[in-house]
C-alpha cells in the first residue's frame, strides 16, 4: 500500500528492504540477498497492481456538511460581512499568498498565574450557532447573549462558560467578572481573532493582529486565560515548496502572536483539522492528491516548538479530528499537561469510513460509539491536564430543540463521558512501568559485540574523544 501511494505520487528515490530477524544470521549472504530481492520484487508487483480506493485518491467532491439546509451559504456570507464590519476588517481581502517576515522568538517555562485546578466542564453558546467563516471558539448549535449563557451554565451545573467577546467590548471586563461571580462560574476560553494560515495576506493579518492587541488585555482583565483557533489542513498557495513555505509563514506569525500571549499570561489552543477528504480535494483533485498542511498532534507541537512559543501555545484537542487522524491513545499519553489548552468532546458519524468523515456531521460524545472520547479524557486525567472542556456537536437535530433542551442533552453527555473516563482502566502496555524489549531474540554476547563494533567505528572516524549518546544511553 505504501509503495502504491508513492507510485501514484511519482516518487523517485532509493528503496531497500530492512528486516530485523535472526533467521538470516544462519543463512548464506547470497541466499539472504536473493530472498530479500525476491520479496522486494513481489512487493513492487503487488503495488503496481494495487487499486487505491476512491475515498483516498478519487476526484469526487468531499461533502463537509451533508445535511446543510437551503440558503445556509448565503446566511454565512451575510454574517461574515457583519463580523468584518463590526471589527474593522471589511476593507480587506484574502489573496492567495502573503510575504514572509522574520520575527523574534522566545522560550520560557509555562506561564504561572490563576490557572484552572481541574478539567472545567464548559458551556459554549456565545460565538455562533454553527461553524462560521470567522473566528469562533466552538458551538453546540445554539447562541445566547452572555448574561443568558451564564445563567444557563449555572442552571445546568457547568463549571465555566466561554466569553462573548462582543459583550466584553461593549460592557468591559468588570461586567464579565461580575456575571461569572454572580453565577459561580470560572472563565473558559475566548475566540482568537487572527488567521495564522495562508488564507490571509499581510494586510489582513495586520488588521486582525491589531484586533488581538485590543482584545487581549480586556480578556485578561476579565480573567480569561485560554484563547483558541484552528489551522486549515491544506495549503492554498503555489510556491515551490507549499508545506515548508506555509509552515514558515505560520511560525513567523505565531512568534509575533506569542509576544502578546506572553505579555498577558495567556495560552493559545491551536486545533488541527483531521478529515482526510479536505486534504484530498485541495490542490490537484483530479490526481487525488492535495496540498496538505498540519493536521496532527505532532504537527501542532512541532509548529509551536519551531516558533519558540511552546510555553504559551498548546493543543485544542477535538475528539473528531483526533479520531480522523488515527485516534491513538499512545500519542496522547506522552504529552505534558500544559500542552493541552482546550478539549472538544463529540462522536464521529458511523455511516462513513474514517477517511470519508465529513467536517460537520458529528454528535454528542458516546452517542454513536465511533470516537473514543472517554479514552481521551481518561488519558488527560492520568496526565493531570487542567483546561476548559466543552462539547462540540455538529448535528442539525439540535436546531429543532429548544436551547434549554440542547444544553441539557449536551451536559448529560459530557457528564456521562467524564464518568466513563473516571472508571476507565488504562492498559499496562500504555502506562505500565514494565521494560520494553526491542530485541526479543538477542543471542548471548550480542550487546558486547555491538559495543566492540561501535568502538571500531569511532576509532576509524576519529570520534574516540567525543561522547557517544548511544553508548551513554546504554
Amino acid at each position: 500500500g505504501l509503495l502504491a501511494v508513492l507510485m501514484q505520487l511519482g516518487v523517485k528515490c532509493p528503496v531497500h528492504v530492512e528486516s530485523f530477524t535472526r533467521r538470516f544470521h544462519i543463512v548464506d549472504v547470497d541466499d539472504t540477498i536473493a530472498e530479500q530481492k525476491k520479496a522486494m520484487d513481489l512487493c513492487f508487483r503487488v503495488a503496481a497492481a494495487r487499486v487505491l480506493p476512491a475515498d483516498l485518491v478519487g476526484s469526487q467532491p468531499h461533502v463537509n456538511d451533508p445535511h446543510e439546509p437551503p440558503g445556509w451559504a448565503s446566511k454565512m456570507t451575510q454574517e461574515l460581512a457583519q463580523y468584518q464590519e463590526r471589527h474593522g476588517l471589511a476593507g480587506h481581502v484574502l489573496p492567495p499568498w502573503p510575504a514572509l517576515t522574520q520575527l523574534p522568538r522566545f522560550r520560557d517555562a509555562p506561564p504561572a498565574g490563576a490557572w484552572p485546578t481541574k478539567l472545567l466542564r464548559t458551556l459554549n453558546v456565545t460565538d455562533s450557532d454553527w461553524d462560521v467563516p470567522w473566528p469562533h471558539i466552538g458551538t453546540l448549535g445554539k447562541q445566547l447573549p452572555f448574561p443568558e449563557a451564564c445563567a444557563m451554565a449555572e442552571k445546568h451545573g457547568y463549571d465555566a462558560v466561554h466569553l462573548d467577546v462582543d459583550f466584553l467590548l461593549e460592557h468591559g471586563p468588570e461586567a464579565v467578572r461580575g456575571l461569572l461571580q454572580q453565577h459561580g462560574l470560572e472563565p473558559g476560553g475566548w475566540r482568537f481573532p487572527c488567521h495564522l494560515h495562508d488564507l490571509s495576506d499581510d494586510a489582513y493579518f495586520e488588521a486582525e493582529f491589531a484586533q488581538l492587541e485590543r482584545e487581549a488585555p480586556l480578556a485578561a482583565a476579565a480573567g480569561y486565560k485560554f484563547t483558541s483557533f484552528h489551522l486549515l489542513p491544506w495549503s492554498n498557495a503555489t510556491p515551490k515548496n507549499r508545506f515548508c513555505d506555509h509552515f514558515t509563514l505560520v511560525a513567523a506569525r505565531l512568534r509575533r502572536v506569542g509576544e502578546v500571549l506572553k505579555k498577558y499570561d495567556m495560552r493559545l489552543a491551536l486545533e488541527f483539522l483531521g478529515p482526510y477528504g479536505n486534504r484530498r480535494v485541495h490542490g490537484c483533485p483530479t490526481l487525488g492528491t492535495g496540498f496538505d498542511f498540519i493536521h496532527t498532534i505532532e504537527g501542532i507541537r512541532c509548529l509551536a516548538a519551531a516558533a519558540g512559543v511552546s510555553s504559551h501555545v498548546g493543543l485544542k484537542l477535538d475528539v473528531h479530528h483526533w479520531h480522523c487522524t488515527g485516534g491513538l491513545l499512545e500519542e496522547l499519553i506522552c504529552l505534558e499537561p500544559h500542552e493541552v489548552a482546550l478539549v472538544e468532546l463529540n462522536d464521529s458519524t458511523a455511516s462513513v469510513t474514517r477517511r470519508a468523515q465529513p467536517e460537520f456531521d458529528r454528535d454528542v460524545p458516546l452517542r454513536n460509539g465511533v470516537s473514543d472520547s472517554a479514552g481521551l479524557l481518561a488519558v488527560l486525567m492520568q496526565l493531570g491536564v487542567k483546561c476548559p472542556v466543552h462539547v462540540e456537536s455538529f448535528t442539525r437535530r439540535f436546531m429543532i430543540k429548544t436551547t434549554d433542551e440542547a444544553i441539557a442533552e449536551h451536559k448529560a453527555a459530557m457528564d456521562l463521558c467524564f464518568d466513563a473516563a473516571e472508571i476507565r482502566t488504562l492498559p499496562q502496555d500504555l502506562i505500565g512501568t514494565q521494560p520494553h524489549i526491542n530485541d526479543p531474540h538477542s543471542p548471548p554476547g550480542w550487546d558486547e559485540k555491538m559495543q566492540a563494533e561501535l568502538a571500531q567505528y569511532r576509532s576509524r572516524h576519529g570520534l574516540n574523544k567525543n561522547a557517544s549518546p548511544t553508548a551513554a544511553a546504554s
